[in-house]
């Protein structure tokens, strides 16, 4: 600082003998360091700040002779920065990895099997196994193990299975049909057929007094009918037949016609009265009275009994009495 103002004094006389003195340029002022001091010395140094820039000379002044410009104030002292760390060595470039062993390829697919069947009876359907259908009547072959379908033969158009639902082509009948003598064809299994009985069973009369049931497909005879019941009609015993006619005595030389109700009982009525001294008798044949000509006794067919007790006699000489004509068309219609 002494230093300093020795030498602006030295300047200042020497200026003063040859002028009037011109006032000389300001210094300028040193510029602001980081967080540092600011004057023509600069303090220390501010930590890690950035030195400020010099000031600016300052203007000359006026007078006779210009005085000397002032010089420059001395540029405040950089702060010290801080030291930067070491950078750390970079590691050694790995050398470039081998190329991998390239796999096997695998086995190429069997064009259109994308299901991976091996069946000949079998097909794909996307990725499905389905029973195939060589004779594309719908029906899949049952043959598939996979998938089994239900054609008994992939390769008859005609036959997909029995009526039994069996493989078995030709039964010998079909279920419903007619057996034996009075049974029908039923399924035994799915490959076989039997004859049985229809349920209920039906019955028959074999003759005029004899029931007949049908068992196992063959017609068996039961009882025969007798008694009150004498008569055969639909598989059973009855009084008559419906539809047929007897002659009852009503005495007094009248004869009554009875018919037989569907039912197959008798009536309790008479269907009409034959007088025979009106010259009419029952005919239990036609349901009706008719002539007694109709039955003449004199007819070389006609035969009486002995257990009548009747005079023959007399029917030899062509004479027949009321009471011979009411015991023989009494007998002949019982």
């Amino acid at each position: 600082m002494c230093a300093v103002v020795v030498l602006v004094a030295a300047c200042s006389a020497e200026t003063r003998e040859q002028g009037v003195e011109g006032s000389g340029g300001t210094a300028g002022s040193g510029g602001v360091g980081g967080n540092g001091g600011s004057g023509a010395v600069g303090g220390d140094a501010g930590a890690a700040g950035d030195g400020g820039s010099a000031g600016n000379a300052g203007s000359a002044g006026t007078g006779a002779t210009a005085g000397a410009s002032g010089s420059a104030g001395t540029a405040g002292a950089g702060g010290t920065g801080a030291t930067g760390g070491t950078s750390g060595a970079g590691g050694v470039a790995g050398s470039a990895g081998s190329g991998g062993t390239s796999g096997t390829g695998g086995t190429g697919g069997s064009g259109g099997n994308p299901c991976g069947n091996t069946d000949p009876d079998c097909e794909c359907s996307g990725t499905q196994i389905v029973a195939k259908d060589g004779d594309n009547d719908q029906h899949g072959s049952k043959d598939c193990n996979a998938n089994p379908g239900d054609d008994c033969d992939d390769n008859d158009t005609n036959f997909v299975k029995n009526a039994c639902g069996g493989c078995m082509k030709n039964l010998g009948g079909m279920p419903g049909g007619n057996c034996n003598d009075c049974g029908v064809f039923q399924c035994s299994g799915m490959d076989a057929l039997q004859c049985v009985s229809p349920n209920p069973a039906p019955k028959r009369c074999g003759n005029a007094t004899t029931p007949e049931t049908c068992v196992g497909g063959s017609w068996i005879a039961s009882a025969q009918c007798t008694g009150s019941t004498p008569a055969c009609y639909q598989g059973g015993c009855k009084e008559c037949v419906p539809g047929t006619f007897k002659c009852e005595n009503a005495g007094n030389g009248v004869t009554a016609v009875v018919s037989c109700l569907a039912n197959g009982t008798w009536s309790t009525s008479h269907a009409a009265y034959c007088s025979a001294s009106a010259g009419y008798v029952c005919n239990a044949a036609q349901g009706k009275c008719v002539p007694i000509s109709a039955n003449d006794l004199r007819d070389v067919g006609f035969k009486i009994p002995k257990s009548l007790g009747v005079n023959a006699e007399a029917i030899g000489r062509g004479i027949p009495t009321q009471e011979v004509l009411d015991l023989a068309v009494g007998h002949l219609l019982t």
